[in-house]
């Protein structure tokens, strides 16, 4: 069991590495996501994984000023009051 275990993890980490490596390639190929990919990276703490999901999540990342990128990804301070 617990080698059948084992060969189960092995094969998923590598499908996990064949979707990295294709996500990779797609972002490489258009040289637009692969700019906003380069600066993702350069950000200490992101890694490649995180700047894919940014990249998936937020198409609009870097063609929008600060204030409407925060408030498009939830984090911009957003007073929720009612009445006066």
């Amino acid at each position: 069991m617990k080698r059948h275990n084992a060969q189960r993890l092995d094969q998923i980490e590598r499908q996990i590495q064949a979707i990295e490596a294709a996500i990779l390639a797609a972002v490489e190929a258009d040289a637009d996501l692969a700019s906003r990919f380069a600066i993702l990276t350069s950000v200490p703490g992101v890694s490649a994984v995180t700047a894919f999901a940014l990249l998936i999540a937020m198409p609009e990342l870097g063609a929008l000023h600060a204030g409407p990128a925060a408030s498009l990804a939830g984090l911009a301070p957003i007073a929720r009051q009612s009445g006066r």
